[in-house]
């Protein structure tokens, strides 16, 4: 909502600020990059998504109304079964393939926000980077290795996600 009503730039507090954000000045759509390819190869293969956004760092002119097209998702998350389905870079990836305007985004590749990955590893894009996420990770709890059974259990999962939620969330879908 902070950045739909006054516009600006959000980054997590693990992100580090290594460059001016003057290249983003008088930008009218929203600045976003991609997941490093590490990432993405892991969360958005099952769930049905192209790709990944990072959602560390985004830049947003005010009132910009793919704000209010990503919260009108919320509701149908509410009851999601792993935190990355119901916030972060699933969520903004989805609400963006459907958003009915792709020129409204800048989409830029990974180095811009998150040049390395969460094993510190370089992902290989090229470009400016303004800041580096360091991957502090404090929304997860490390769990231990999965018996079998849960292992099983997370791919019956991952196979009902992509029966029940399509390619990609879309309002109607995220509103069952």
């Amino acid at each position: 909502l902070l950045l739909h009503h006054f516009g600006g730039v959000y980054a997590d507090i693990d992100c580090e600020c290594v460059a001016p954000f003057d290249l983003l000045t008088g930008e009218d759509r929203i600045v976003v990059c991609r997941e490093p390819d590490t990432h993405a190869r892991v969360q958005a293969g099952f769930r049905g998504l192209p790709y990944l956004l990072f959602n560390g760092t985004i830049a947003s002119p005010p009132g910009h109304p793919f704000w209010l097209h990503l919260l009108s998702f919320l509701p149908g998350l509410a009851h999601a079964k792993e935190a990355i389905d119901a916030t972060g870079p699933s969520v903004m990836t989805s609400a963006q393939l459907c958003y009915g305007d792709p020129s409204a985004f800048a989409i830029h590749p990974s180095a811009l926000f998150a040049p390395v990955d969460s094993s510190g590893c370089r992902d290989g894009d090229d470009g400016p980077t303004l800041s580096i996420h360091h991957w502090a990770g404090t929304w997860w709890t490390p769990m231990p290795a999965p018996r079998w059974r849960d292992r099983v259990r997370t791919q019956v999962y991952r196979y009902w996600h992509q029966l029940s939620r399509g390619a990609y969330l879309d309002e109607v879908t995220a509103k069952r």
